[in-house]
């Protein structure tokens, strides 16, 4: 995923955060430029402090059976996270190593616990938490004077909330970098993806657990999500991946996608699904689509 590049005289800031590459540009005055070079990479370090499982002090790490604080960031992830777990039917996972359901962790206001001890340090947010930091980090730069806004998380996730920005989708498939240009006006982007898949006529096997606990195979190689919330164009995007098409259409006909969130979906075996509403512009010479086969490969 790869970003138009930016208008002169806009300020553009980059920096590691969250295991990728954080990108911010905005409009401001240069002294509210300044400010933010500062405050936005502190502010993701904290969020990155609060969300992580990685480390042994944060909210996240800390759950036990036992009511704890988590503070309004972790309540806010959380939240969406069930609600998104739920909007799914599962294939969106707070635990996907261990397999278990979103009720396992039980909310009350801005505290948090779960209701088995073995899930302590089993809770998994890098399937939401990017989205979340994204739009924290347009919000922080709206608050402090700037306009004309975008954010991006090593393009998986990305936030124009008062801006038009043309995205460059990649293609998942080898030989084939790009699939065309995407434009998105004042609303965020998910793109979750398993690179450099050979088109098959079969299902391939993905980095995201299904609804088993298991590594899923799934038909879908890369899936693109675009909305109002970050949040849940991220949890949309991870779980197409896991539920492949057939997921697509199920969401698709229950509404979940087609209103408010629009996909993008490409297949292991050379398929392109996209929402007519998006504003997509197709430049690659797609493949012919092969017959998929129901067998699992070995």
């Amino acid at each position: 995923m790869y970003l138009a590049p930016t208008p002169p005289g806009e300020t553009t800031i980059t920096f590691a955060a969250m295991g990728t590459l954080v990108s911010a540009s905005w409009c401001s005055t240069p002294q509210v430029a300044e400010v933010l070079r500062v405050s936005l990479p502190q502010r993701v370090a904290q969020l990155e402090d609060d969300l992580s499982r990685f480390r042994a002090d944060s909210p996240v790490s800390r759950l036990d059976t036992e009511w704890r604080d988590v503070g309004p960031h972790c309540a806010a992830v959380f939240g969406a996270a069930q609600e998104w777990a739920q909007r799914t039917g599962g294939f969106f996972k707070l635990f996907p190593c261990l397999g278990w359901d979103a009720e396992t962790l039980q909310l009350r206001g801005e505290q948090a616990r779960l209701t088995d001890g073995v899930g302590a340090g089993g809770l998994d947010l890098g399937g939401i938490a990017k989205g979340y930091a994204a739009a924290q980090l347009a919000s922080l730069i709206q608050e402090s004077g700037g306009s004309g806004i975008l954010v991006s998380f090593g393009g998986s996730s990305i936030v124009a909330p008062d801006r038009r920005a043309i995205i460059r989708v990649q293609s998942p498939w080898t030989g084939r970098e790009f699939l065309g240009d995407l434009q998105i006006e004042n609303e965020s982007l998910s793109n979750s993806m398993l690179p450099q898949t050979q088109i098959v006529p079969s299902l391939v096997r993905s980095h995201i657990r299904g609804l088993d606990g298991q590594l899923a195979f799934t038909d879908i190689c890369a899936a693109l999500v675009v909305g109002p919330d970050a949040m849940g164009c991220e949890a949309l995007s991870t779980a197409l991946i896991a539920g492949g098409s057939p997921l697509l259409h199920d969401l698709t006909q229950k509404g979940v996608l087609g209103g408010a969130y629009r996909a993008l979906a490409m297949t292991s075996n050379g398929r392109v699904f996209a929402d007519p509403a998006l504003h997509l512009s197709i430049t690659l010479d797609l493949p012919e689509p092969l017959p998929l086969s129901p067998v699992l490969p070995d």
